[in-house]
């Protein structure tokens, strides 16, 4: 087993308190810590006390959470679930850019022992052990393509950042996952309106998405300086987000009153490019650059009145009086934290997994979804970042069945295992209170995948006809609607390959 850090017996009993609220049902009731008076040296003390009290459950209602209690016990019935087959001890082999996440090398907290669990469960049920090749994606890319022209043998499982997938399959480097046996894509721990993305029509899905690579860090999110809100005269944002109210039109004018009220402050800063900014809210919106029709082949989709219209209002995101840190054309995201962490931002758009940055900050803090495009909108979406991992299979692996088998079981046995230990992270040392927790559980609700994300790396048509032309027309340089005439037929010529 991976080495364990000590931990002080004072942790150890913190640990143990805060174990047994996780147990309570539903975030909702979950009282952590207002660290808004505290000062970063204070923190990391850990010697703060609890503030928040009264109000964060006055602003909390019950809901039905996503958090659970037992994700162990129910990975461990998931996997009852699937078919297993005996391995007889012969090893599966990974190569991917975050190796860590299979086989942890120690246990360093809650979520690499989350992640070793899930290892030994999926290692002793299928009579395996999971062994890992490190590498970026251009080392990755290499090596398999070397092996494939050779006809050796290289991985069973490739799992690459998700925007690097089309180029790998562009390269005719993996296979089909529809044609693995013992792989059921309709099971619970694949997530339908993901594959139905990266599936471009039928029988042509190139990666699996789910449990195990939908990770809660990997979703964008909007944080929000909470002294700055409540001087904006929004109200109670968390209030919006339970009552569905948390929308584009909330947020920008939040940021026009909070850079309007103190010089020197920006309404929105973004720990994002301009484009996946773009990506970002476009999908926040709802809407799909492609979307399958009824025989369940994707299509160009950005064509509509209401694409055309969210692009309006995205633009809406880089107007002067809204003082966003940076342009259409350039944002410094590695000033973007800085500015929040400091007080000199309202809000900041980034993967829930910068929060560990902000655990430190004096100024008082809380997470949101990203908002709707208008109330009307039937929830919140949540782009999924570029870094998630694909989970494919190599084009020459002659030994499908095992590949099936381990995919089921693998992503059977990460059900809410890992996200679970994200909260516990938060609550034990990140989040202040739980509305944010309850946030979380939205944005997980709605994750985010399109099909311009994992194939435009591969497909120079998927890069400039969809992505480019969605930035394009945020910059203003046509409207969406002459894009889409100028590029749908390309693009689904290009998707009727696939089938």
């Amino acid at each position: 087993m991976p080495k364990k850090l000590m931990r002080s017996a004072s942790a150890l009993v913190l640990f143990a308190l805060l174990l047994s609220a996780a147990v309570l049902p539903g975030c909702g009731i979950i009282i952590i810590r207002d660290g808004s008076e505290t000062t970063a040296s204070d923190n990391l003390s850990e010697s703060a006390g609890t503030t928040a009290g009264t109000a964060a459950a006055d602003t909390t209602k019950p809901y039905a959470a996503i958090t659970t209690a037992d994700a162990k016990e129910k990975a461990k019935s998931a996997l009852d679930k699937v078919f297993i087959r005996d391995f007889g001890g012969i090893s599966i082999f990974i190569a991917s850019t975050s190796p860590e996440n299979f086989a942890p090398s120690e246990v360093i907290n809650d979520v690499t022992e989350a992640r070793y669990f899930r290892q030994k469960l999926v290692e002793d049920k299928l009579n395996t052990t999971i062994l890992t090749i490190g590498g970026t994606p251009d080392q990755i890319f290499e090596d398999l393509r070397a092996a494939e022209k050779a006809g050796t043998y290289y991985a069973d499982i490739i799992a690459v950042p998700m925007r690097d997938l089309g180029r790998f399959v562009a390269a005719g480097l993996l296979l089909r996952v529809n044609s693995l046996p013992f792989l059921d894509l309709g099971a619970d721990w694949f997530n339908q309106e993901c594959m139905a993305q990266v599936t471009a029509g039928y029988r042509s899905a190139y990666t699996v998405v789910g449990d195990a690579n939908l990770e809660p860090g990997k979703l964008y999110s909007a944080l929000f300086n909470k002294e700055l809100a409540a001087a904006a005269g929004e109200g109670d944002l968390y209030r919006l987000a339970y009552s569905g109210g948390w929308t584009w039109e909330r947020m920008l004018a939040a940021a026009r009153a909070a850079a309007s009220s103190a010089d020197g402050t920006y309404g929105v800063a973004s720990a994002a490019d301009p484009r996946t900014l773009v990506s970002a809210l476009y999908a926040a919106s709802g809407e799909k650059l492609f979307s399958p029709g009824s025989d369940g082949a994707l299509s160009a989709a950005f064509g509509t009145e209401r694409a055309g219209a969210v692009v309006e209002k995205i633009k809406e995101f880089f107007a002067p009086d809204v003082m966003l840190l940076g342009s259409v054309e350039h944002i410094p995201v590695s000033d973007a934290p800085i500015a929040f962490y400091e007080g000199g931002a309202a809000f900041l758009v980034a993967p829930l997994e910068t929060l560990e940055w902000f655990k430190n900050m004096k100024k008082n803090w809380g997470v949101l979804p990203l908002p709707k495009f208008d109330e009307a909108q039937s929830k919140y979406y949540s782009y999924v970042d570029g870094s998630a991992l694909s989970f494919s299979t190599p084009a020459g692996n002659e030994n499908i069945e095992a590949a099936g088998v381990f995919m089921s079981a693998f992503f059977a046995a990460s059900g809410d295992t890992i996200a679970d230990a994200f909260y516990t992270h938060l609550i034990k040392y990140v989040i202040r209170e739980s509305d944010s927790l309850n946030m979380i559980d939205l944005i997980r609700g709605g994750a985010s995948l399109g099909f311009e994300d994992a194939f435009a790396s591969g497909y120079q048509i998927v890069e400039q006809g969809a992505l480019g032309s969605l930035y394009n027309a945020v910059r203003g340089r046509a409207s969406l609607g002459y894009y889409f005439n100028n590029y749908s037929y390309q693009l689904d010529s290009l998707i009727r390959k696939f089938i």
